[in-house]
């Protein structure tokens, strides 16, 4: 167990269920460790975080006989870690406006922004009239077959994606940058629903 890293992700946790962002059990955390991953338990309350909550798992996000259980969906942290290896941090969280705009995008596969300031939190962006297309996802409860669908579409210059229904994965190549790319996609889908909103669409 890395104390650090688990200590880092309860403070985290308890900051993202205290905005509304992990709401009962939802949700899972992790951090990239020398030979796999550390995340958090299924069935946690990631507003209350404490050692007891998480566990290692293997790069492919397996545990060790009589650990905790991971949760359901450490397959979706494996895939990221093995697909870049400069990938240090997953948070995935299920906030109102990701689960919302993931049903409304569904169908195009990808939500659009231009024009949001905020956008410049991303790594990479440089300018507010950049279009960042966020992937959407359909969401499934196999969650090999959803990685089998996640990964052709996976985007070096979007550190995210949604899955419809569901929440918003984001990630960074540590932690603090995996938090401010969460805060940033969150903030977006935030200011796009509000502005469909206004606009009776």
């Amino acid at each position: 167990m890395n104390v650090e890293a688990a200590h880092a992700l309860s403070t985290i946790g308890r900051d993202l269920a205290a905005r509304g962002l992990l709401r009962a059990t939802s949700g899972n955390l992790s951090v990239r460790l020398p030979n796999g991953f550390l995340v958090t338990a299924s069935g946690r309350d990631k507003g209350a975080l404490g050692p007891d909550d998480f566990l290692v798992v293997n790069a492919a996000g397996a545990a060790q006989p009589g650990s905790p259980t991971p949760s359901a969906e450490a397959g979706l942290h494996a895939q990221l870690y093995a697909w870049d290896a400069e990938i240090g941090a997953v948070l995935h969280v299920h906030g109102h406006a990701a689960a919302v705009l993931g049903r409304v995008y569904e169908s195009a596969g990808a939500i659009g922004f231009t024009g949001w300031e905020m956008a410049k939190a991303l790594r990479g962006v440089t300018s507010h009239h950049v279009r960042v297309d966020l992937p959407v996802f359909a969401n499934d409860q196999d969650i090999d077959a959803l990685a089998l669908r996640i990964a052709p579409h996976l985007r070096r210059d979007v550190p995210g994606y949604v899955l419809a229904g569901h929440g918003l994965y984001a990630w960074g190549r540590d932690l603090p940058e995996a938090v401010r790319h969460l805060d940033a996609l969150d903030y977006l889908l935030n200011a796009e629903l509000s502005l469909l909103s206004l606009r009776g669409i």
